[in-house]
């Protein structure tokens, strides 16, 4: 039996496909260059780029193929990004602009959207 997977489920996968696949690209270019040249910013630049990437191409992977773990990741990584912009906002690090109040916003969502009951059925084996 096929498992259904819903709209929304199969844009957030594909969208972080597409995302960490180029980032995944960008790390390794990034890596690369920084390897000719020497340069232990351009592998650090590299690693930085492409470690996250792979992490979001895994998820999406395993979110398309309505895998727990996915779910799993996916609230996990929504927490930790919450965690990671409140301690930096206290320690002063940045300041709440939009672009981290927009990102604030979608990792509530994204929690929101992966504990609704309607999508941990989805995940069930």
């Amino acid at each position: 039996m096929d498992k259904k997977r819903s709209i929304a489920l199969t844009i957030i996968s594909r969208i972080e496909m597409v995302f960490g696949s180029l980032g995944v690209l960008l790390g390794l270019i990034l890596l690369i260059m920084g390897l000719l040249k020497n340069e232990a910013e351009g592998i650090l630049y590299g690693i930085c780029w492409g470690g996250p990437a792979l992490v979001m191409l895994i998820t999406g992977e395993l979110t398309f193929r309505l895998h727990p773990l996915g779910r799993i990741f996916h609230l996990i990584l929504s927490y930790l990004i919450i965690l990671l912009v409140i301690l930096n906002l206290i320690q002063g690090s940045i300041k709440l602009t939009t672009v981290w109040l927009i990102i604030l916003i979608l990792s509530i969502l994204l929690i929101v959207f992966f504990n609704s009951a309607y999508i941990k059925k989805q995940f069930e084996k």
